[in-house]
């Protein structure tokens, strides 16, 4: 029998710009009367009932409806978020702050510079298109367009 970790751990000075005012467990399609009760956690991590356990017959995940996956969105709020199992077998978790919070830190904006770039390595990742063309080709194709394009718009310009 699986067990679920139902907290997340927040530094003390962070604790009282937390904003819990956004109720209760997202469970579904619709709220639970009783947010930290069994059946609110089982409603929750199965969208009421619409994904279902696979098979241990074989046959992998169920595909699901379109109404399934969009459960896991909803308001912005502080609590877990349940994603389809097809998606993963992991909870994404949300930590929604208080206005308070941008007043003691400022503006949290993500920018082009080195640190920023440095902490999201999964944006160095090569495009499809890299392995399946020869080495430098698409540089070549990029260069050659650009260059086609700008002696368009130099016998363009000449011809007026």
């Amino acid at each position: 029998e699986g067990g679920r970790i139902d907290f997340t751990l927040v530094d003390r000075a962070l604790l009282d710009h937390v904003d819990t005012s956004s109720g209760s467990l997202r469970c579904g399609t619709k709220p639970h009367d009783d947010p930290f009760g069994e059946e609110a956690a089982l409603m929750a991590c199965t969208s009421n009932g619409m994904f279902q356990a696979p098979s241990f017959a074989g046959g992998g995940i169920a595909q699901v409806s379109k109404r399934a996956l969009d459960s896991q969105f909803g308001p912005p709020h502080t609590g877990m978020i349940y994603t389809p199992p097809s998606y993963s077998d992991h909870i994404a978790i949300s930590l929604l702050m208080k206005e308070s919070f941008n007043d003691v830190v400022g503006q949290l904006t993500l920018q082009s510079n080195a640190p920023t770039r440095k902490s999201q390595p999964h944006k160095k990742q090569q495009s499809m298109m890299s392995f399946l063309c020869a080495p430098g080709a698409t540089k070549k194709a990029a260069s050659s367009t650009s260059s086609k394009s700008s002696t368009s718009a130099s016998s363009t310009t000449a011809a007026a």
